[in-house]
């Protein structure tokens, strides 16, 4: 029996009671579980109502009002759309056809601009939509793999390294239990500084780009998404990634944005298209540690509009910079793990909604 409109009322004023009084629009997103995209411009047009702070160019809504939206009838058709593609992908799930499942390589030359941790976070994010994610970190530094608990990365018994010399040898591959740590939420093929070695033993290998998608290729049965964390630089290792992913997601933070190394990023992405793999796509540029309040976001933000034009996709979700980020990755945990209600983990679902494509009526 549907709902009545007292019981929807009472239902979330429930739901909500957690939440202060009045929220801003991270939170809003979160309370209603949907994307930047998809509240702001209701937010714009005055369908949801609030409060607009000049000082610091923010939106605030009463919870009041997010309720009185909750309650309309655009927002629950979108919950009963949202049940009904849940209910067809289960059904799909349990069949024989397998969903194709999505590779994306994290990339950008430059360091510090925040791989290691949209790799991360991302992938709990997707893995909270309820995807089977696989983490592969390519980065020597372990970064990714001490993220997810790994804190002597040096003592693994098996790691990347292995496996990838194991099939440049040609030898007999191990159980997948003895390379992929699985965890409560997502697996990962951890790394450590050996993979510098293999980096140098590729160079020397017929076929060498071609050595992790060997690995990964077998891999696309068990999982949705596989996400692959790169070092900073557009060495042999990376490479591999281009050459073993559906699409690049390339992390740009306002502080180091060059468009000289963008632009050899992007050339080096066309380039593995031609030659390599013909499949690749740039899945979009995240803006990272962004401070939406200063001249210089705004003035990088404007310069990388200009630059991607109608070419490349810029994601509408923005990590913020904040000390959350810093902190998680000191204790060596996602910030999802870390304060799932922090801006950055925010920032980082609404990006796994945009990347799973639920705006647009295709994800799950």
């Amino acid at each position: 029996m549907p709902e009545t409109n007292k019981e929807l009322k009472e239902k979330y004023e429930r739901l909500f009671e957690k939440y202060p009084d009045v929220v801003d629009l991270p939170t809003l997103c979160e309370m209603l579980d949907v994307s930047d995209k998809y509240i702001r411009p209701r937010l714009q047009k005055g369908i949801i109502r609030s409060f607009f702070k000049m000082e610091n160019h923010s939106y605030m809504i009463p919870k009041v009002w997010a309720v009185e939206f909750a309650l309309s009838q655009a927002y629950q058709d979108r919950i009963l759309k949202k049940a009904e593609n849940i209910k067809q992908s289960a059904i799909i799930r349990r069949g024989d056809y397998i969903m194709s499942v999505k590779i994306i390589a994290v990339a950008n030359q430059k360091g510090g601009t925040g791989k290691t941790t949209t790799a991360s976070n991302m992938g709990f994010a997707l893995a909270a939509q309820g995807y089977r994610v696989l983490l592969a970190d390519l980065d020597p530094q372990a970064n990714l793999s001490m993220s997810f608990g790994i804190e002597r990365p040096d003592e693994l018994p098996v790691s990347m390294h292995n496996i990838l010399s194991i099939i440049m040898d040609g030898a007999e591959m191990p159980a997948k239990s003895e390379y992929i740590l699985r965890g409560e939420k997502l697996d990962i093929i951890p790394c450590n500084i050996n993979l510098s070695l293999t980096e140098i033993n590729l160079r020397d290998e017929m076929g060498g780009e071609k050595t992790l998608s060997d690995l990964l290729e077998p891999l696309r049965g068990d999982y949705d998404y596989i996400i692959i964390d790169t070092n900073p630089y557009l060495g042999l290792l990376t490479i591999n990634a281009l050459a073993a992913c559906d699409s690049v997601l390339i992390p740009v933070s306002p502080q180091l944005w060059s468009a000289t190394g963008l632009t050899d990023l992007l050339q080096t992405v066309f380039k593995v298209k031609r030659k390599i793999n013909p499949r690749i796509a740039v899945e979009g540029i995240l803006l990272t540690m962004c401070d939406e309040r200063t001249r210089l976001y705004r003035d990088a933000k404007a310069l990388l509009d200009d630059f991607c034009k109608d070419r490349i996709k810029i994601f509408d979700a923005h990590i913020p910079s904040t000390v959350k980020v810093g902190e998680a990755n000191y204790s060596s945990r996602s910030v999802m793990d870390y304060d799932a209600k922090s801006k950055a983990a925010l920032a980082y679902s609404a990006l796994a909604r945009e990347v799973s494509g639920f705006e647009n009526g295709s994800g799950a």
